[in-house]
């Protein structure tokens, strides 16, 4: 009754010609107004969000060289092919996106000169490593080449600071992997409704089965582990400074330069890399859409990436989409800290004040999701997270990425962190039922969260909803690590404080900012539609930490 859902025309043949371009396609389907039973079905299809929108099929075409300087041509051509292809379902067909990649790669001198620069600087630090041991006792450049040594780099990575907040936080630690595992598993999921699928029918189900049945709202929520850790570590650095005399505006400065740049040249390096031919390699013959966006955004919109305020647009203008998270963190880090800065200079009371910020961002949180009606959360089903609803999605930027949406969440954790600095000396002996409570009380607020989310209504009710969900999840997350931090937790604490999720999380800010790109790569040698299941899903993401 319907066309396939995504069908791709043979990339050997096309690529034969080296002047072809080879373009993925969202195709519109144009159905007769006479034909009742074909709208009922794309109808009800559109109605399940947990199923793709049968009004669009999916297309890669071979199109000339001569067709792709002009659009409306461009357009004209692939509509044409597309619709000879369907015509025996009576159906009508017009392009509606469309994005073209070379069939051969072109190289300039911009490719040349990053890839030199690239293997000049591994040169380097094989270099230093091999030279370490004779380096490290000289003096001037000598010295600083030692430093770039693979073993140094491990042991600042792999040493454990002897710190009394660091022992007593160090769980952490182990949140921050699980909370990466979770993140990975979902942007798998991503990165493959970028692919082109056989049997859709079977991944819309395996798909729904792993996250709507399973992981609920988690997806959305579990970033906000990374902004907890953020935000109270934060706060236990200004209360220190304080402490000490030392908090003034210049000291506030220094901490915002500190932190921008530290955040930052890593990213400017992915954004030059980003730029280059190269990166038209990664994702084959059937995923390059995401990638070719990404260097337009790259090319075009740098400046919001650079100066962290990415957040505020939609994923297609964004230079690596995924450091929107780093945007936000910036935002809240400044926001937090001038707060800070304010109660302690002030000497405003801790309860008073903290109960009217959080109590503002909540409403701030509320009007935001009723002004551009988003509802509570921004949902992980298959429907809003095909990667081109996603990257041109504004409930996607308000209810998921929004700084307004956030602030609260951050706020928990800087009560939590204030709580923590007035109360780390005193001692809990645990026992099995302050465990059980402790446990209960944890996981039971992020349960609650999580089943809020799923919840289904519109308007203020939404609203009102959404205002609360965040700081819950936050508020139970918290509790989690406020116990852990005064010896609760039994084997769950020993776990989450192992050395080697120490040493792991001291590479997740790399981690997170590559590890898209890696999974787009795991389909890389892909010429026809892939078979999905729920094995097929899970090699995936074990693929995944392999290529990370």
């Amino acid at each position: 009754m319907l066309p396939p859902l995504y069908k791709m025309e043979n990339y050997t043949q096309c690529a034969e010609d080296p002047s072809n371009y080879c373009c993925s396609a969202q195709v519109g389907l144009i159905v007769p107004s006479t034909n009742l039973n074909t709208i009922n079905i794309i109808k009800n299809y559109s109605l399940d969000i947990t199923k793709f929108d049968r009004q669009f099929i999916y297309r890669t075409l071979c199109v000339p060289k001569i067709f792709i300087k002009d659009d409306f041509e461009l357009y004209s051509y692939s509509s044409n092919l597309v619709n000879q292809e369907i015509k025996s379902f009576q159906l009508g067909a017009k392009v509606e996106d469309m994005t073209c990649n070379k069939t051969q790669m072109e190289i300039n001198a911009f490719d040349i000169i990053c890839l030199v620069v690239v293997v000049l600087y591994n040169i380097l630090l094989i270099f230093a490593t091999y030279k370490e041991k004779t380096y490290e006792k000289e003096k001037g450049i000598k010295y600083a080449i030692s430093r770039l040594s693979f073993f140094h780099t491990w042991k600042l990575r792999s040493k454990i600071p002897n710190t009394t907040d660091f022992k007593n936080l160090i769980n952490m630690n182990g949140g921050r992997i699980f909370g990466m595992l979770i993140i990975i598993l979902i942007h798998v999921g991503v990165a493959n409704n970028t692919s082109f699928i056989s049997e859709p029918e079977i991944y819309e189900k395996v798909y729904h089965t792993v996250v709507d049945s399973i992981l609920g709202c988690l997806p959305v929520l579990i970033v906000l582990y990374f902004f907890l850790i953020s935000s109270w570590l934060l706060t236990i650095q200004v209360y220190n400074i304080h402490e000490k005399g030392q908090l003034s505006l210049k000291n506030v400065g220094i901490l915002i330069i500190n932190r921008y740049f530290r955040l930052n040249c890593t990213i400017v390096v992915f954004m030059i890399l980003s730029r280059t031919s190269w990166m038209t390699i990664i994702p084959g013959p059937a995923n390059f859409y995401s990638i070719i966006a990404n260097q337009k955004a790259c090319s075009e919109n740098w400046i919001p990436s650079l100066f962290f305020f990415v957040n505020f647009y939609q994923g297609a203008h964004i230079c690596n989409p995924i450091t929107w998270h780093v945007s936000v963190d910036f935002q809240l880090y400044v926001i937090n800290l001038f707060l800070l800065y304010i109660k302690l200079k002030l000497n405003f009371n801790t309860v008073k004040f903290c109960a009217a910020i959080l109590t503002f961002s909540m409403i701030l949180h509320g009007i935001t999701l009723q002004i551009f009606d988003t509802g509570p959360l921004y949902l992980a089903s298959l429907r809003y997270l095909e990667v081109r609803s996603i990257y041109h999605s504004l409930p996607y930027v308000v209810a998921y990425m929004s700084t307004s949406t956030l602030w609260s969440s951050s706020l928990i954790e800087v009560i939590f962190g204030i709580i923590y600095i007035k109360t780390k000396n005193r001692t809990i002996k645990p026992n099995t039922v302050l465990n059980i409570i402790w446990c209960s009380a944890s996981v039971g607020l992020i349960y609650l969260a999580i089943k809020m989310g799923s919840i289904k209504i519109n308007g203020t009710k939404a609203s009102l909803l959404g205002c609360i969900i965040r700081p819950i999840f936050s508020l139970g997350c918290a509790l989690g690590v406020y116990g852990m931090s005064h010896n609760l937790g039994g084997p769950i604490k020993k776990l989450m404080e192992l050395k080697l999720f120490v040493v792991l999380s001291n590479c997740l800010y790399c981690v997170y900012l590559v590890h898209f790109a890696s999974i787009l790569m795991i389909n890389r040698f892909s010429l026809e539609p892939i078979y999905f299941d729920v094995w097929k899903t899970v090699r995936h993401w074990q693929t995944c930490f392999i290529l990370i």
